[in-house]
């Protein structure tokens, strides 16, 4: 289906469930899936992240009654993958955990996009219980007939005597067709997520976007809107690592070298870009093109967002002069052709005013950062 056609009806079945978003944000949710099948989706208590994952996979065909969408609220003591995955019982059986089952049944259904929401995703710490799925997303390869697929999910050992469970479940793996939301909450009773998580996913942040409700969207909401039932190529990713991507080989090749200029003079010290985070930009970039969705720039401007930033945190002033430096990074040239720099939030707000954000989104996130490292000491994300 045309991406166009598709963000159209997306949009629809989002209206007639009472949820009004812009449609870029749907564009940028399509393409980070297909860069990174996983997305982390942050913010406030309220934000509908739970809503989004859930309507999201709904308005493409996926849902609880095909078996194609599953919710898993993280419990607030999981300390391994035994709730996920599976752990022997004290009689010795294999007791499967909560998507062993989705997760078979999405191999065996490899056509149709499937879809796993991991809600409260940070009320434990997802390094812990994600710990064999982070490895598998590391360890991936096409197979004969081009799909993509990972290595095993649990080992040989994890299923102990038990020859029937091995024999049922021994061969799980992470599917091209399944994709991962994790709904992030930025509250105290929530874990950082760690850079070992983040270096695998896209952060989307969602807030309210327009709580008044007009004429014309009240007649919206009335119409029901049905979802568009799609195949699996519609989110399937093509690329593993850079070197799969043979076209635009001179635009990769110029982003290429635009992270490694920022990397060296802005992010080295405090966080700097992986070659997972660089493939995963550069395949951003690749399908935007593609698709003509957003312009190099913003292309930059999200994926300084949704990998860069999530990644700054800390109390030191080094943390506090790289924001500042990335946000002088992130404007235009200053008045009268001559950098101007800002080393408070209140300075970057008002430059924001005063000048031409080349990155408007990031240095807007970068002056909230900024901020409340000066209110907290400690600047973060999240």
């Amino acid at each position: 289906m045309n991406i166009n056609d598709a963000v159209t009806a997306i949009c629809d079945y989002f209206m007639s469930s009472g949820y009004k978003y812009p449609r870029d944000l749907f564009y940028n949710l399509i393409i980070s899936l297909k860069s990174q099948p996983f997305v982390i989706l942050a913010g406030r208590s309220g934000a509908g992240k739970s809503a989004m994952a859930r309507l999201f996979a709904q308005s493409l065909g996926a849902n609880r009654a095909n078996g194609r969408f599953l919710s898993v609220s993280v419990g607030a003591h999981w300390q391994s993958a035994e709730p996920l995955l599976g752990h022997i019982s004290s009689d010795g059986r294999f007791v499967p955990g909560c998507i062993t089952s989705f997760l078979k049944e999405a191999i065996s259904d490899n056509t149709k996009p499937y879809f796993l929401c991991l809600d409260d995703f940070n009320l434990s710490r997802p390094e812990q219980y994600l710990a064999p799925i982070l490895a598998a997303m590391s360890d991936k390869w096409f197979d004969d007939s081009g799909s993509i697929v990972s290595d095993f999910v649990l080992s040989r050992q994890s299923y102990g005597n038990d020859e029937a469970a091995y024999t049922t479940y021994g061969d799980i793996y992470l599917p091209d067709n399944l994709y991962i939301f994790a709904v992030a909450n930025n509250d105290e009773s929530s874990y950082p997520v760690c850079d070992r998580v983040l270096d695998r996913a896209f952060v989307i942040e969602l807030s309210p976007h327009e709580l008044a409700i007009s004429s014309t969207d009240m007649e919206s909401m009335r119409q029901c809107a049905n979802p568009i039932d799609v195949d699996n190529e519609f989110l399937k990713p093509e690329y593993i690592t850079a070197i799969d991507c043979k076209t635009d080989l001179d635009v990769l090749r110029e982003t290429s070298f635009s992270l490694e200029r920022l990397n060296k003079t802005i992010l080295q010290s405090v966080s700097p870009i992986s070659y997972r985070a660089r493939d995963a930009i550069l395949f951003f970039g690749q399908y935007s093109r593609r698709y003509d969705s957003f312009t190099e720039d913003a292309v930059m401007d999200l994926m300084i967002v949704q990998k860069i930033l999530p990644k700054l945190h800390g109390p030191t002033t080094l943390v506090k002069n790289c924001l500042c430096d990335l946000f002088c990074y992130c404007l235009k040239r200053g008045k009268n052709g001559s950098d101007e720099y800002a080393d408070s939030s209140a300075q970057m707000m008002e430059m924001k005013i005063s000048h031409t954000c080349r990155y408007p989104l990031s240095s807007d996130k970068i002056a909230h950062m900024l901020r409340r490292y000066e209110n907290e000491g400690y600047a973060t994300f999240w």
